[in-house]
């Protein structure tokens, strides 16, 4: 069934919001972050971290995850073409296409919005929050398991949108057009509202955004065009209020619909790069489609209370998705000799989670040489995974009659609830010097019922029940020297894990349970300015151990969940920034990453087609970046701006390297180009954009899904996105 989930890895290098956020034109920003659970200087976290700044978004028109992810080294996204589809990654760690639960964690405000449940099948869903009335993005690099725990072994990703304002009111307005080169057309609105509802006590803020992605690949089969068109829209509402001077209150809650038509793929010739009806075409018998829903609501409760701050927070968050997808292709062949002729394969992998969250924790300020923070977490989570595949009359649409119709019906529903206690301590040896030392001890208890039926299974398969239960410690240990107030090195070693789960095909005698796989980092790390503030920098190498690897086989078609392998990663990455003139702003960064496949057993090599000193798929070793961002006062108040952003994706192998059902093809390095130039005059704002200016036709994905070797299925090539061209006019009031 994973026709519709393809997979890819690349990489892109830049740099955060401290090199091109809104800052005194001689000078680089000053970055406060949230990442440790406190605030602090992004200068003073002994952890590699990229922290994107609302109106850096904003100025480089990002809208969604695939915009800000190419600005962040080390992230990435196995993408399945569409908003909110595909896995993401962070310095590489993933297992290939039969991945299916999260390496790293996502965050909307105080709302966790990863599955951690080893059967949700969340791998393949990308949150993607619309970027509108967002105070910054924070990506934590390395596993994060003590502070944030399952299932974050790569890191961790934070969308913190703006809080109220209790003084003020105020609001922002912008309405987008924007083109494909050889494309379509699209459009986005955006607004948001901050009222004092009682004045310093009380603050309301609405938001709202309605868009349209143009689409730029065309159905053959069906005679549609820009068929990967996709339309996204939502809102959210805060509410804050100081209930006195040591306490606030913060009511959050968030919608998302996405819609898309499509996705971005072209069908290649088996195993090759060659497309198989031209660029930018594919070739099913319907137009595929993907929507995703969101909703998230917390509560959040800050008590300055004694030298500390104690912080509550209920969260909740849920999200549906449905996927159609036509599988023809693949299974028909399998099937023609019992099915009519005309007859076409639809698929339907629908992952849908829910969950309640509450952490209470304590963070300390500095007492004498010590300092520390504390906390409870409880997480009850549901997830329900249904997968069908229909037999269907390809002209008309309509199911066959059974035992036809019904080829494969599944249903997987799994609790998972987790307990967690958590405490990080600091000792100051020195004011400049310290230690940090962390654990987090979690259990979880996972309930699974699944159901199956069809003609694949012969029959209705009766509800089978598993059960299981596991715990993990996860540990953190950093040395931090602050050298001077704006130099500071330190050195870190963190773990993190991934929760197993129960092996549930009864299909197999030999099922039984599968671990959780861990993750051990070892970093170094520098980061600092010039006392000017006129250049920044900072670096690290990592070292990391990944144990116990959750490679998922495939025995008859069917995933079978299991621990094969381990495999290390070495890195490094370099990112500078500077103002070397006034209103000039450049960013310069650079990524190495070698990810290997140390050792693997004889079924997964068997299964996957992995092999010792293998690279985990569409993982390049090399990224880079350049960014230039120049202000020009004019006169009368106006002002004009110009920049321009160059990245290069190094080359990549699209799987292992012996794999048979998935071939193994290299795809080849890119290089994209964008360029944005605009007028600013008081509160009014006017943009032009244009992306990947050369037209590159770069591909962020690529595979082959084969049942048996030597099938000659189309290969799907997720595609970036060409040339395209972008007006804005905003304003603040």
């Amino acid at each position: 069934m994973n026709g519709a989930i393809a997979s890819s890895l690349t990489i892109a290098i830049a740099l955060g919001a401290e090199s091109v956020a809104a800052q005194d034109p001689t000078g680089l920003e000053e970055v406060l972050v949230t990442a440790s659970k406190r605030e602090e200087r992004s200068i003073d976290v002994p952890a590699a971290m990229d922290t994107l700044s609302g109106s850096t978004l904003e100025m480089l028109g990002a809208s969604g995850f695939k915009d800000f992810a190419d600005l962040v080294p080390g992230l990435d996204q196995r993408s399945n073409g569409a908003p909110g589809a595909g896995t993401v990654m962070i310095r590489g760690l993933n297992s290939g296409p039969q991945q299916t639960t999260n390496t790293v964690g996502f965050y909307l405000d105080d709302v966790p919005f990863t599955a951690s449940g080893a059967l949700s099948v969340g791998s393949v869903i990308t949150p993607d929050p619309d970027l509108a009335d967002i105070e910054s993005v924070e990506v934590l690099k390395g596993p994060q398991g003590t502070l944030y725990g399952a299932s974050s072994l790569g890191g961790l990703i934070r969308i913190l949108s703006r809080r109220p304002d209790l003084a003020k009111s105020g609001g922002a307005a912008s309405m987008t057009g924007s083109a494909v080169d050889g494309g379509g057309t699209g459009y986005g609105m955006r607004a948001s509202l901050n009222v004092p509802l009682s004045q310093d006590r009380i603050g309301l803020r609405l938001s709202g955004f309605y868009r349209q992605d143009p689409g730029f690949v065309s159905n053959v089969g069906t005679g549609s065009e820009d068929v990967n068109e996709a339309t996204v829209y939502g809102g959210r509402l805060s509410l804050l209020s100081a209930v006195s001077e040591d306490v606030q209150l913060l009511f959050t809650g968030f919608y998302q619909k996405i819609e898309a038509d499509g996705f971005s793929y072209q069908d290649n010739v088996t195993d090759t790069l060659q497309p198989a009806f031209g660029p930018r075409k594919f070739s099913n018998y319907f137009d595929p489609t993907y929507e995703a829903e969101y909703q998230a609501l917390s509560a959040t409760l800050d008590w300055n209370l004694g030298p500390g701050v104690l912080t509550s927070t209920l969260a909740y968050g849920q999200y549906e998705t449905r996927l159609l997808a036509d599988y023809t292709q693949i299974y028909g062949s399998t099937f023609a000799s019992v099915l009519p002729v005309g007859t076409g394969l639809k698929g339907d992998p629908s992952p849908q989670m829910e969950k309640g969250t509450v952490e209470i924790r304590y963070a300390s300020e500095r007492i004498g040489a010590f300092a520390f923070l504390a906390g409870l977490f409880y997480t009850d989570e549901r997830n329900t995974y249904p997968v069908a595949m229909t037999a269907e009359d390809r002209v008309t649409g309509a199911t066959l009659p059974e035992p036809f119709g019904n080829l494969l019906s599944t249903i997987t529903r799994s609790d998972y609830t987790e307990r967690a206690a958590f405490a990080n301590i600091t000792y100051y040896f020195t004011d400049g010097v310290d230690l940090t030392l962390g654990a987090r001890y979690a259990k979880n208890d996972q309930d699974v019922a699944a159901t199956r039926s069809g003609l694949l299974v012969d029959s209705l398969v009766p509800t089978s029940r598993f059960e299981f239960d596991d715990d993990a410690t996860t540990y953190l240990a950093t040395l931090r020297w602050r050298v001077t107030p704006v130099l500071s090195t330190f050195v870190r070693a963190a773990s993190g894990y991934r929760p197993g789960g129960p092996q549930t095909n009864s299909l197999f005698p030999d099922a039984r349970p599968f671990e959780a796989d861990t993750v051990w980092n070892y970093e170094v790390g520098v980061k600092g300015s010039l006392p000017d503030r006129r250049v920044g920098f900072s670096a690290s190498v990592y070292h990391i151990v990944w144990d116990d690897i959750q490679l998922n086989t495939l025995r008859g078609g069917f995933v079978f969940q299991g621990n094969g392998g381990k495999g290390e990663v070495n890195g490094l990455e370099l990112e500078a920034r500077a103002v070397p003139i006034d209103n000039l702003t450049v960013a310069m960064s650079f990524g190495y990453n070698d990810t290997e496949v140390v050792s693997i057993d004889a079924e997964s090599s068997a299964s996957l087609g992995a092999a010792a000193g293998d690279p985990f798929p569409l993982s390049p070793e090399w990224g880079g970046a350049l960014m230039l961002d120049y202000r020009v006062p004019l006169a009368a108040n106006w002002t004009a701006t110009a920049g321009a952003s160059a990245k290069y994706t190094g080359e990549r192998p699209s799987s292992f390297s012996n794999a048979e059902l998935n071939p193994s093809v290299r795809l080849p390095d890119y290089t994209t180009l964008d360029l944005r130039t605009g007028l600013e005059h008081g509160p009014w704002r006017f943009a032009l954009r244009v992306d990947n200016v050369t037209n590159e036709d770069g591909l962020a994905s690529f595979s082959t899904d084969k049942i048996f070797a030597g099938q000659l299925v189309p290969s799907s090539a997720i595609l970036i996105q060409p040339r395209s061209y972008a007006l804005t006019l905003s304003v603040d009031f």
